[in-house]
């Protein structure tokens, strides 16, 4: 048995694992394995990594009947409320003749299951007892009496086991390697694979180390993303198996890993990436901006869409909207309106952000280009004084930058010190500009803020943590909570700092002009304050892309259709015919951007 034991924070519940791996077997019917024990190894590694997992790590490699037993037991009894427990079995499981589910120890005996085995019945009893309120069961083997090189199991329908073994637990999901009727593939049984370890267990490390599963949660990977990631993995390696999911009784998102900060490379990396790429702090040395006019006007806000991963060659901005003749001609000479047609020949962009009356795209090789409204030196991107971009962040007349070594710069309209960031803002993986103010999502999951403050905008409540994901309106602010709670603090004349009840489970959010909005994990949209009305998806499957404009809001499915409503005055709305694979949009002002994949 092999522990590793990170130090616990008290103020949250602890992280443990227990990680069960049988390949040997005294009984000759049941092939040896050896995926197993390779597989203990490489996941008890990754895990207890402080910097990926931080999970307390227990390993039972090759136990006896008895000893698996009295280990689980004692295991799990010392858990508490509040702990998240992971529980992965690998190794034979068999049915005996009435259906009963048995895992295999070492001494386990075919003709005497009853007696040598281990009943998922019984792991089930235990787990109900255990204490801890979260709990992931990962299985990776196959339940049947049939047995093939390469394979751990057999077939059969087990559906009513993983029913039994999950339907009265407390926030409990079950992950499988492959689907009753399929096997589960060991590494070299695999015709010119590579892997030494199980395919789909190998799936899940490679999620975990390389960071790529948690894109889309802003550093954080959860059991989703690298259930998903797994699924990807097999079908790559082209392994005839299908992972399967069940989710019993579980709320919120269960968080099981920190995604591992990316290494600086030069040139920068092309990816908006989710964590701070350097532990330093330097001093940020931004450009000192004049003061705009007293009497010049709040711009409106936007949100930064969710950051994807595009190829190498990264994509292709298409703009559409903000061509009311008459506005176009009234505005051209003094605030240069007419200039948001998006620039010829943009190409190789992997992130897209539009503001009030500006916008900006960050390119391959980390090159920050803005274009529209000039009037603040909004789109005056400052080169000399970017450390390599991985995020961009376009406001109301100001531009925000998160550099490759957590620092974030900005420039623009600073009348309310928005684009000029304060000393102490380290370490962010994310950035949001709103209307005058400015917020940035730190690594330890807290928020800081900086410019106008009129309405408490920046005015973080205390004790705000476990964020994940942060929004700025034209005067308020959003943060998305690691349980899928939301807080709002700032102007709430419409109600949009108001939170509703039905702000649930929810895993995206973006705050507009006067509103907000956000998307749940079933699929729904829900908006509260002066929020845009037409003909908003009921129900959307997972997002690529969710923003807020001024009075428009765009919601990128990911079955890659595009869904916008709101107001339509200026076309902002009429979304082009044949983009083609859209990757990311942002909605501004009066006009909306998408980026198209380059193929």
């Amino acid at each position: 048995m092999l522990t590793t034991a990170p130090t616990r924070d008290p103020r949250r519940g602890s992280r443990a694992a227990l990680i069960v791996a049988t390949s040997s077997y005294l009984d000759p019917t049941f092939r040896g394995l050896r995926a197993p024990t390779s597989d203990a190894t490489d996941l008890a590694t990754v895990l207890s990594d402080p910097a990926i997992g931080n999970f307390q790590v227990t390993s039972l490699i090759n136990p006896a009947s008895q000893q698996l037993k009295v280990g689980v037991d004692e295991y799990l009894s010392e858990r508490a409320l509040g702990d998240l427990l992971v529980v992965y079995i690998s190794g034979h499981g068999v049915r005996d003749a009435r259906g009963r589910l048995y895992f295999v120890a070492t001494d386990t005996l075919y003709s005497r299951l009853s007696a040598t085995g281990v009943e998922a019945l019984w792991l089930l009893d235990r787990l109900e007892e255990c204490a801890a309120t979260q709990q992931v069961v990962i299985l990776d083997c196959c339940f049947s009496g049939a047995f093939a090189a390469g394979a751990k199991g057999g077939s059969d329908d087990l559906s009513r086991d993983l029913a039994e073994l999950s339907a009265r637990g407390r926030g409990r999901i079950v992950l499988t390697a492959s689907r009753a009727t399929e096997y589960s593939f060991e590494g070299q049984a695999v015709p010119g694979s590579t892997i030494t370890g199980s395919v789909f267990t190998a799936g899940l490390i490679d999620g975990l180390k390389s960071s790529t599963a948690g894109l889309s949660n802003l550093g954080r990977i959860s059991v989703e993303d690298a259930f998903r990631h797994a699924c990807d993995f097999v079908q790559r390696h082209g392994v005839n198996q299908t992972p399967q999911r069940w989710s019993y009784g579980a709320e919120g998102t269960i968080w099981l890993a920190y995604a591992p900060r990316p290494k600086p490379t030069s040139p920068p990396s092309p990816y908006t990436a989710p964590e701070a790429g350097s532990d330093a702090a330097p001093e940020l040395d931004v450009r000192h901006i004049a003061s705009s006019p007293p009497n010049s006007k709040p711009r409106q806000s936007h949100q930064t869409p969710v950051p994807q991963r595009l190829p190498p060659s990264g994509g292709t901005v298409i703009g559409w909207g903000g061509r009311n003749p008459s506005l176009t001609r009234a505005f051209a000479t003094v605030l240069e309106f007419g200039r948001l047609a998006v620039p010829a020949g943009l190409r190789g962009v992997t992130a897209i952000s539009a503001g009030s009356r500006h916008a900006l795209a960050l390119t391959t090789d980390g090159s920050v280009l803005g274009w529209g409204e000039n009037t603040f030196g909004q789109t005056r991107v400052p080169v000399r004084r970017l450390r390599g971009v991985r995020a961009i962040a376009a406001g109301g007349a100001h531009s925000l930058a998160l550099c490759t070594d957590g620092t974030v710069a900005g420039w623009g309209n600073n009348n309310g010190g928005q684009a000029k960031t304060p000393k102490t803002v380290c370490q962010a993986v994310q950035v949001a500009a709103g209307g005058w103010h400015s917020l940035a999502l730190l690594h330890d999951g807290t928020v800081a803020a900086w410019g106008e403050n009129r309405d408490g905008q920046t005015r973080v409540p205390l004790g705000l943590q476990d964020i994940v994901s942060v929004a700025a309106g034209e005067a308020h602010s959003l943060a998305l909570h690691v349980d899928g709670t939301v807080t709002a603090w700032g102007r709430n004349n419409y109600g949009q700092s108001s939170i509703p009840a039905a702000a649930v489970d929810v895993v995206t959010i973006a705050a507009g002009g006067s509103y907000s909005i956000a998307l749940r994990r079933d699929g729904q949209i829900i908006s509260w304050g002066r929020a845009p009305t037409g003909s908003a998806p009921r129900r959307l499957e997972g997002a690529l892309g969710l923003s807020a404009g001024e009075s428009h809001c765009l919601a990128l499915g990911r079955d890659g259709v595009l869904h916008a409503w709101g107001d339509n005055s200026y076309e902002q709305c009429d979304i082009p015919h044949g983009l083609g694979e859209l990757t990311a949009v942002s909605a501004g002002g009066t006009f909306s951007l998408a980026l198209v994949a380059e193929r």
